[in-house]
């Protein structure tokens, strides 16, 4: 640990992001706390989706929880250390016999993309953040070859409809060998529709994968 990090903690001592008990390092959650809130689960219901996901769509945890205020604080607030407290959530889920079934049946993750204009305002695709260093570490390439050609309206607020009509042409695919005959884990941070996750998956399977599978964060998507 560095000096920065011991003064920091000294200051701000670490916390548990769900019960916000102190912990020995930042990023650390409690035993109890991860056993209770990781919630790997298949979310069903949307036949045009399972169509199209053919190996189904899975979350690792309630968007409502503590995960999602991760990811919020991530996203919109650009507080950093929320990353090493989703890399700890996503380790130890990924130690699960249930989630390594799913996951390591993947050649290839490919990334749900920003568009460049908000990916220069944010500074960082959070779905690289949350996702690239963990799955590679678990053998599975990264590709993104998935391109966001529109700067579309956040999908939330929005009525099925006019989901499908504000995501029209708004992707396309680039250095389709990485994904031609592969099966793919297409990976975002939360679902609510699953109208992008179905838009990116028919681009996919257009070009050639084998089968997409898709991994969340987050999602309060019912079963």
């Amino acid at each position: 640990m560095s000096v920065f990090d011991t003064v920091l903690n000294f200051i701000f001592p670490p916390t548990c992001p769900a019960c916000k008990e102190s912990v020995e390092n930042r990023g650390d959650w409690c035993q109890d706390c991860l056993m209770e809130h990781i919630n790997f689960q298949r979310l069903t219901g949307d036949k045009i989706l399972e169509q199209l996901v053919i190996g189904g769509c899975y979350a690792m945890a309630k968007y409502s929880g503590p995960a999602g205020e991760l990811i919020r604080n991530l996203k919109y607030k650009k507080k950093m250390e929320s990353e090493a407290g989703i890399h700890t959530f996503l380790n130890k889920a990924l130690e699960r016999p249930s989630v390594k079934k799913v996951i390591l049946r993947c050649d290839v993750a490919v990334p749900i993309p920003l568009h460049e204009e908000k990916k220069k305002k944010r500074g960082f695709n959070q779905v690289e953040l949350i996702f690239r260093d963990v799955l590679l570490k678990q053998g599975i390439a990264w590709s993104d070859c998935l391109l966001r050609m529109a700067n579309t309206k956040p999908q939330f607020g929005l009525k099925a409809e006019e989901r499908k009509e504000n995501l029209k042409s708004a992707f396309s695919i680039r250095d389709i060998k990485s994904v031609k005959g592969k099966d793919v884990l297409l990976v975002d941070d939360i679902m609510t529709t699953g109208t992008t996750i179905a838009k990116c998956a028919s681009i996919l399977m257009q070009n050639g994968a084998n089968s997409v599978t898709a991994l969340v964060f987050a999602s309060d998507r019912e079963k």
